[in-house]
């Protein structure tokens, strides 16, 4: 009898996978970035640690969120569920989060020498969203209250924006254009009044403060300290998706919902497939930088922590 030999299971491919996730959303006419990250209003979070998810899963979960509809921001493994006394229903489908970590590999050089290389390795798990289990205690079940009325969110975001230009760049209001110039290290932004709502008005600052930190005495960004980049190009999209992404992870770290700060138009969605489907890896390192600036201009209080499948990047 012939001996079969059974083939290693091919590895997957996580940055493709997230990649094809964000493409089937833009193709769909939906901008993730542009889109609150929970229905709860609050960004998501462990049940394990309590603690909230950072960078890409942000993105992933809100978005997984959006589709199915679900209205907790609290999220799990299978695992985790249970040990809270829960029980995810027959049926549902898991979502995907991901871990960036590191192993050790030693090499041998030509000259023989014995050489230890830090070696980058992206996992993900599989979590589920309290809304697709039973049995969860109250705290899992019940919204988040964010704090305050409105008014004060809005003061906290105040709070953010002045704590970081007390030693940033400079901001300054009048005109009807909002950017960031490098050259100058200034934010300029039409007044208040100018915009549609508080929530326009701050998720366009933010999306400029977010260009800031890429400036040569902060973060040191290419798509900031470099040159001659235009509309189309891999470095443009990849800093003004640092920016989307950073103006939305702001909005939800001070409590109020995102508003587009540019267009969804056809131009726009279809630049943003054309460089997603250049590169698998765009929203990922994206999320990373985005993660990077939102730190800087609010600096957490807790910083989440990976520990038994929990994702923190």
């Amino acid at each position: 009898m012939a001996r079969t030999t059974r083939k290693p299971a091919a590895r997957k491919d996580v940055a493709q996978d997230v990649t094809d996730l964000i493409i089937a959303a833009l193709e769909a006419g939906t901008v993730p970035w542009q889109r609150p990250w929970a229905s709860a209003g609050s960004l998501p979070r462990s049940m394990a640690t309590g603690k909230v998810y950072r960078g890409i899963n942000v993105l992933l979960l809100g978005l997984y969120s959006d589709l199915a509809g679900y209205s907790s921001p609290w999220w799990g493994t299978y695992k985790q569920i249970a040990a809270q006394g829960g029980q995810v229903r027959k049926g549902e489908k898991s979502s995907t989060v991901v871990l960036y970590t590191t192993f050790d590999k030693d090499e041998v050089t030509s000259t023989g020498e014995t050489v230890t290389k830090t070696i980058p390795l992206l996992r993900s798990f599989n979590v589920f969203n309290a809304d697709q289990a039973d049995g969860l205690p109250a705290k899992f079940t019940t919204p988040i209250e964010l704090p305050g009325t409105e008014l004060e969110r809005i003061e906290h975001a105040e709070a953010v924006v002045a704590g970081y230009i007390a030693d940033g760049p400079k901001l300054t209001h009048g005109g009807d254009r909002a950017c960031y110039s490098p050259r100058m290290d200034a934010v300029s932004m039409p007044e208040l009044a100018a915009f549609t709502s508080a929530e326009a008005y701050y998720s366009t600052l933010f999306h400029e403060l977010t260009h800031s930190t890429g400036h040569s005495s902060r973060l040191e960004r290419e798509g900031i300290i470099g040159e001659g980049h235009a509309f189309g190009d891999t470095t443009y999209a990849a800093e003004e998706l640092v920016a989307e992404l950073g103006a939305a992870m702001l909005c939800a770290t001070v409590g109020i919902e995102q508003a587009a700060t540019i267009p969804a138009s056809a131009a726009y969605i279809a630049n943003w497939l054309t460089a997603l489907r250049n590169d698998k890896k765009l929203v990922l390192t994206a999320a990373k930088h985005a993660q990077q600036a939102t730190d800087l201009i609010a600096p957490p209080a807790v910083t989440a922590e990976a520990e038994d499948g929990e994702v923190a990047a």
